[in-house]
Order: structure tokens, then C-alpha cells, then sequence
């Protein structure tokens, strides 16, 4: 197999990517500041991009519920979205051949009080701020409800239901956003998921709640398109997962 950066690379679910370059997500913080949409300059942003030869290009968060996002001007990919803008958004990565992927995102318990005063997450821990003020997390920081069985499994079915607007837009597949502290890294992490049912405790209940969504996801998408995970190594949180946890995983 060849290891050269210019060379295609056909991924598992036989999609080929044109080179080995790839654009990660990043918060770009452009969405219509009303609708969350991509609006012109998202789009111009990703078009530049995309006329930069990438191999394959990540959008930055997508969000799969309007109540838990991570601020105000992230996208938000659900069934109120314009799916002509996604359209629009998904030609301009891929114009030039570039494979399009959106990341889907759920905040959880990092939702800030400037989108919801209450944020779902597997249990009631409170995120703390950098520094340590209790005080100023209270203040910016929503306060987290233990979610419910349904809540979990309603979750899960945004999910799904977003990567196939996702697909039905025109993009090549999407990112389930299980790192940086979000919702399924929640789950994932003995610090923020102290659960003692089915979604909670062991690590195999801990993950549990991702590969649901995996498998909803996959069977939305019709078993086409690439479906990726992003994870992180470690939390780097006392307490937390681990890079020999992930391994596990």
C-alpha cells in the first residue's frame, strides 16, 4: 500500500478519496445567526477550501437538536434546516472532487446558558471552568439533567435523523462528535457518566450509548457513505478515560 500523500485512498465503505489530505472539523461560528444555516460566507469559507485540493473536508459542528449547541452561531442540521443551504454547502466542498463530510454534534452538558439554562447529560456534573470559580460556571454554563431512558434513546434517533438530511443534502457522509467533552464523550468518561443502569458503570455500558447511535446511524444512511467516529486519546480529566480505556473501546 502506498503511503504517499497524493495518492487515492479508498475507504472501507468504497469511497475514494483523491489524495490523503484531510480537513478536520473546526467551530467556524459563520451560521445564519437566526436559523443556523449555512449562510455565504460559510459557504465561501468551504468553497476555498474545497478548491485547495483536499482529499476530504470535515465541516465544523452541525448540531442535531437546537436546544443543546455548543453557541449560538453553529449550524444546526435537524429537520427545521433549509436542506437547499446544506446542498449548496455540500457542492462547494466537493466541487473540485473533494469528499464532503459533516460533523454531528450533541453539546450535552457544555451547553452554555446563552442557548439553554438546562443541558441533557448522562448525570448531573456540572462542567468546570478552567481556573476553578464554581460561580462563573454557574453563570455561563447550563446545568445539567440526568438524562432518561427515552431521552437517551431519542438522542440517539436525532442522530440518525440528521445524517441522512446529511446524505440527502449531497455530502459523502458524517462525523459523530465523540470527543472534546461532548455528549457521547459523556457518556464515555467515569467522571461526567456516573449511571448505575444500563448506560452507566461498566465500559461496556459506558460506550453502550455510542454504538446505538452508530448502528442507528448506519441504518439511516442505508448502509452508504462514510460514517467516523472522532475520539480523543484521553480526556486528560482526573478521573476520566484514558488512552488504555480508548483502546478498549
Amino acid at each position: 500500500m502506498s503511503t504517499d500523500i497524493n495518492t487515492p485512498l479508498t475507504l472501507p465503505c468504497g469511497i475514494t478519496l483523491p489524495n490523503r489530505i484531510a480537513k478536520s472539523a473546526m467551530t467556524e461560528g459563520l451560521a445564519h445567526p437566526l436559523y443556523s444555516d449555512p449562510n455565504e460566507a460559510l459557504i465561501q469559507l468551504y468553497k476555498r477550501w474545497g478548491e485547495g485540493g483536499l482529499g476530504m473536508c470535515i465541516t465544523g459542528n452541525a448540531f442535531i437538536d437546537k436546544r443543546y449547541r455548543e453557541a449560538p452561531r453553529t449550524m444546526l442540521l435537524d429537520e427545521s434546516a433549509d436542506l437547499e443551504k446544506f446542498k449548496k454547502l455540500a457542492r462547494a466542498i466537493s466541487a473540485q472532487g473533494t469528499i464532503s463530510i459533516v460533523q454531528l454534534s450533541h453539546s450535552g452538558r457544555q451547553t452554555p446558558v446563552s442557548v439553554n439554562t438546562k443541558a441533557l447529560a448522562p448525570s448531573a456534573v456540572r462542567v468546570q471552568l478552567p481556573g476553578g470559580s464554581r460561580l462563573l460556571s454557574t453563570l455561563l454554563i447550563a446545568r445539567p439533567v440526568e438524562m432518561t431512558r427515552e431521552d437517551v434513546l431519542d438522542v440517539a434517533d436525532r442522530f440518525a435523523a440528521s445524517a441522512k438530511l446529511a446524505v440527502e443534502a449531497g455530502f459523502h457522509g458524517v462525523q459523530l462528535h465523540a470527543a472534546h467533552g461532548y455528549l457521547l464523550a459523556q457518556f464515555l468518561s467515569p467522571r461526567t457518566n456516573q449511571r448505575t443502569d444500563e448506560w452507566g458503570g461498566s465500559l461496556e455500558n459506558r460506550k453502550r450509548f455510542l454504538f446505538l447511535t452508530l448502528e442507528k446511524t448506519r441504518a439511516a444512511m442505508g448502509g452508504k457513505g462514510v460514517l467516523g467516529i472522532k475520539i480523543n486519546s484521553a480526556d486528560f480529566q482526573r478521573g476520566g478515560f484514558t488512552t488504555k480505556i480508548v483502546w478498549r473501546y
